[in-house]
């Protein structure tokens, strides 16, 4: 009914991004070819609700709005969950193999820090309007990194204060006159890439140093992924329609192991797109993620604030955080209602509208 009230908005704002709707298309569709076509259709249909609240988030804010609101609906998260921690630590606190990591409320540890992650990467694009917000950011900031440390997640911590040199980096695009700045960022990516990879699997990495070749099984299930993935090369096996534990072509990747274990996921995002969508859904977030890239750059160039450096901030803390977690094409996910709202926003500031740095010849002009 919202998106209804300002229908003539909503239409410019869907035409940002038009191959992000080709990927929205092959989700809605890929229960033609699932292996399991109900479960699909209902997935996908959950998916669709959560683009639309992308959309109406991306057509009734401002950028400096949604980054405010997703402040505080995180830090109420994070204290939630601290307090939950405090009162159940049984439920709260991971026993087992992650005994002592806490989770908050959430299902498991990785993705409570995941979630406490994106808040402390909210808290970098925010310029405070005076002492009181300068407080609130500060404080969120210290609650989202302590929680992080409590969950015990490596790789969250470490790209949590990764992200904050990333910013500092970012500001690069502030200089005037720079045309190198589009090869610094891919540098910065893919040098990034390679970092989140090894902090995500260091363990890993460090035992097959001297007895295991196969990153504790990430390269055999990698190995049988490519197999399933030439098999159907162009559309995939559809939303959610891979992972089926024993019942579904997931079953392979138990063969790879010799064991009837499968595992949930294949601990890479793009991984989950290929083996969900094919090459065409590779080839449409490719082109909707370069088309947001393109005025991210274009924006942190034009605007001088820290809001300026959210969309450069965010892609990256995609395409970082795919290398060991999928957190792409999701239902029910704040990160994709995240990516979409970016998608569709209007970010890039009018040019006479942007902050200019003072020049200080002229600070004391007397005209």
């Amino acid at each position: 009914m919202l998106l209804v009230m300002q229908w003539r908005n909503i239409l410019r704002v869907l035409v940002r991004n038009i191959f992000l709707w080709g990927l929205v298309g092959l989700v809605m569709l890929s229960f033609l070819w699932s292996p399991f076509p109900d479960m699909t259709q209902r997935r996908s249909l959950a998916f669709l609700e959560t683009c639309v609240f992308g959309i109406y988030f991306a057509s009734r804010f401002p950028l400096k709005e949604q980054l405010r609101i997703l402040l505080y609906a995180l830090a109420a998260v994070g204290l939630f969950s601290l307090l939950f921690s405090l009162t159940l630590p049984g439920s709260a606190i991971e026993a087992g193999v992650h005994a002592g990591a806490w989770r908050g409320p959430f299902l498991q540890k990785n993705l409570f820090a995941r979630v406490m992650v994106l808040g402390a990467t909210v808290c970098l694009a925010i310029t405070p309007e005076n002492k009181k917000e300068r407080y609130v950011i500060w404080g969120a900031s210290a609650l989202f990194i302590t929680l992080v440390f409590l969950s015990t997640s490596k790789t969250a911590l470490g790209l949590a204060i990764f992200f904050m040199l990333l910013k500092q980096l970012y500001k690069v695009c502030w200089w005037r006159g720079t045309k190198a700045i589009p090869f610094l960022l891919t540098f910065v990516l893919i040098v990034g890439c390679l970092m989140t990879f090894v902090v995500g699997n260091y363990e890993s990495l460090i035992i097959s140093a001297g007895r295991d070749p196969t990153l504790s099984g990430r390269t055999l299930i990698w190995s049988a992924l490519i197999d399933k993935i030439q098999e159907r090369p162009w559309l995939g096996y559809g939303y959610v329609g891979f992972w089926a534990g024993l019942d579904g072509e997931s079953a392979y990747i138990a063969k790879a192991y010799g064991t009837t274990y499968v595992p949930p996921h294949s601990h890479n995002g793009f991984f989950e797109l290929i083996l969900a969508f094919g090459l065409w859904g590779v080839f449409f977030f490719g082109l909707s993620f370069l088309s947001i890239a393109r005025r991210a750059i274009i924006s942190a160039r034009l605007n001088q604030r820290l809001e300026g450096l959210w969309p450069l901030i965010y892609l990256s803390f995609i395409v970082f955080y795919n290398q060991t977690e999928s957190t792409l094409v999701e239902h029910n996910s704040i990160f994709w209602v995240i990516y979409v709202s970016l998608a569709l926003s209007r970010f890039i500031p009018n040019r006479n509208l942007t902050t200019q740095p003072i020049n200080p010849t002229h600070r004391f002009s007397t005209n």
